[in-house]
């Protein structure tokens, strides 16, 4: 379901107003001024249709060949449909600076609608010392290091990657607060950087693994790149220990691991369940092998012939 703002029909009131108030930064030819027309009305069409991508163009045309103030603010209301809050922000405040009193006095509600399309976006902040990196905020460009000022963003739960060639990425989950500001202060490692990792175990002869790579037999070592990796070490007869480590751009990383002997099978509840139910068979199959095998009659200590009562009742 498209978003649609609330107070669309602002936006049908200035469509009205055609393309003739707008403080223009160079006077447009009549030929511009019937082109920027056509644009309007098939933005204004596209509009109706809800097919906002396509009147953004359209007006955005319009705009480029007359400067006219009143496609600023169709242009903005459009931005609002498409969820792109900050540039709907921005589009509105260009709006308000470039159009004529008697343009603005046409939008009453225009502050209100600033303030609320300022509780959808957050100044975000970016500080990184390395220049001309890339400031990546829900995989699109926003930026480039160093810099200048807050850049406005959609509120919500965004990814931050801050590139740059030579640099391991930097990534981060962060929250964009609502009518909010957000500082956050990047660190770029260079790829060259490496890292000292260390582990030992108790006993020693574990196979080690670091992120999922195989680094030998307990002690081992090797250089990594900075940041933090998972470690894995397995020893016959013991359980298996998994653990993580940051390791730091020229500094030596030592973990050392303890450990824990698996216990012998006969001390384990499935080992005796097992020898129960053997013990049990075997304990039956006796009884069953006497019921069922015949034996030759003793001779007693009655001589033949001498009983005489049945031998069975």
């Amino acid at each position: 379901m498209r978003y649609r703002p609330a107070t669309l029909s602002i936006v049908c009131l200035l469509v009205a107003f055609g393309v003739s108030e707008g403080t223009a930064l160079a006077q447009p030819t009549p030929a511009d001024r019937a082109q920027a027309g056509a644009l309007k009305r098939k933005a204004d069409a596209e509009m109706d249709l809800l097919h906002y991508a396509e009147a953004l163009a359209s007006y955005t045309q319009a705009y480029d060949l007359t400067h006219d103030a009143a496609l600023l603010y169709n242009r903005a209301r459009v931005l609002e449909a498409l969820e792109r809050f900050s540039e709907a922000l921005d589009t509105l405040e260009r709006f308000a600076s470039e159009a004529s009193p008697e343009l603005r006095a046409r939008v009453p509600k225009l502050k209100e609608l600033m303030a609320e399309l300022n509780g959808r976006v957050t100044k975000l902040t970016v500080n990184c010392a390395v220049p001309n990196a890339r400031v990546i905020v829900r995989d699109k460009v926003v930026a480039t290091t160093p810099v200048s000022g807050p850049i406005r963003i959609n509120a919500g739960t965004a990814e931050l990657e801050v590139v740059a060639e030579g640099y391991i990425p930097f990534r981060q989950t962060i929250e964009l607060p609502k009518a909010g500001v957000l500082v956050v202060d990047v660190t770029l490692v260079t790829r060259e950087a490496k890292g000292q990792l260390v582990v030992s175990t108790t006993p020693e002869g574990a196979d080690v693994k670091v992120d999922g790579k195989p680094l030998g037999r307990a002690p081992a070592e090797a250089q990594l790149v900075p940041g933090n990796h998972i470690i894995l070490v397995s020893l016959d007869g013991y359980r298996d220990q998994k653990t993580s480590a940051v390791v730091v751009d020229g500094e030596r990383k030592r973990v050392d691991l303890s450990l824990e002997a698996k216990p012998p099978i006969t001390q384990t509840w499935w080992f005796w369940t097992g020898v129960g139910a053997v013990v049990v068979g075997a304990t039956v199959g006796v009884l069953v092998y006497a019921l069922t095998t015949e034996r030759s009659a003793g001779s007693g200590d009655i001589p033949p012939g001498q009983v005489a009562g049945p031998l069975r009742f």
